[in-house]
């Protein structure tokens, strides 16, 4: 399996974003997988919600064929990726 995360969180100056914005970076989910032909994005969320655009990109990852999740938990993350058979439970 490979994976990324995508550093585009954090606090920017809205001048920063804006440069960003131009360059084309949009918001993803927090990990990015790739694994025998399948795509992932899982989000993780610490007692927060999704953004609009976290919320679009999930779903046109998932109308490209890819799965997602969004856990607010260590072990709700660990059960959705051996969900989707990318880590093994004990």
């Amino acid at each position: 399996m490979d994976f990324f995360h995508v550093p585009n969180g954090g606090s920017r100056r809205p001048i920063e974003g804006t440069v960003f914005r131009s360059l084309g970076v949009l918001p993803v989910a927090d990990l990015l997988m790739f694994h025998a032909d399948r795509f992932f994005a899982l989000e993780l969320k610490r007692g927060g919600h999704p953004s609009e655009q976290q919320l679009a990109f999930m779903a046109a990852f998932e109308r490209a064929g890819g799965f997602c999740a969004i856990t607010d938990n260590l072990d709700a993350a660990i059960k959705t990726l051996e969900a989707w058979q990318l880590l093994r439970g004990n």
